[in-house]
């Protein structure tokens, strides 16, 4: 069900039925999240993002004794990452991070209707109604983030620094420029929800 529902008419490598979109779709995964290069660049984000965390913990020790949400910190930490990995920037405010855990945390849970179709028909449990509604929020978060890059990117700002890594959302869209059948709005989002999940694992 999360397939027929969150892929985007299946425009994902791990979804999309074999023929010549697999293959495309294939190759963009390769050269853009699947490959050392990104590897090396995830393993810097993360060192960069782990020591700013240590950071805040020594800070939080300066004020005596005290309770810390470890789960909620780690959590912030990964959803830190993705951002970084994908787009660019980080969420910064709590409410901004909670809209974030509540649309893309989710999705990796075992859903009951993939083993069993009939519930979809019954509408067990809401569990369809809530997915495309997770659906529908995570669309608008990320086509806001296509948005913001693609509005940067044309800005009087927008050249790129030498030796500054770009997000995949940025690299994306260029390719976009150059072939627009090939990367699709759609293909984007797709892609840059499978490189969330592949940064949570």
């Amino acid at each position: 069900m999360a397939g027929d529902i969150t892929t985007y008419n299946y425009l994902s490598y791990v979804w999309a039925p074999y023929g010549s979109l697999w293959r495309s779709l294939r190759r963009l995964s390769v050269v853009e999240i699947f490959n050392s290069n990104t590897a090396q660049k995830v393993s810097s984000i993360r060192e960069e993002e782990v020591a700013g965390f240590v950071k805040h913990l020594f800070k939080v020790s300066d004020y005596g004794a005290q309770i810390v949400d470890l789960k909620y910190l780690f959590c912030l930490l990964t959803a830190n990452v993705m951002l970084m990995m994908v787009a660019g920037n980080r969420c910064v405010e709590d409410s901004s991070f909670q809209e974030f855990k509540m649309i893309f945390f989710p999705s990796l849970g075992i859903n009951i209707c993939d083993f069993f179709p009939v519930l979809r028909w019954i509408g067990f449990k809401g569990i369809e109604k809530n997915l495309r509604e997770m659906h529908r929020k995570r669309d608008e978060y990320i086509q806001k983030l296509v948005d913001e890059i693609r509005l940067r990117q044309k800005s009087s700002f927008s050249e790129i620094e030498e030796g500054k890594n770009q997000s995949l959302i940025e690299r994306l869209l260029s390719i976009q420029e150059e072939d627009p059948n090939s990367c699709s709005n759609d293909v984007i989002k797709s892609m840059a929800v499978v490189s969330y999940i592949y940064n949570l694992l």
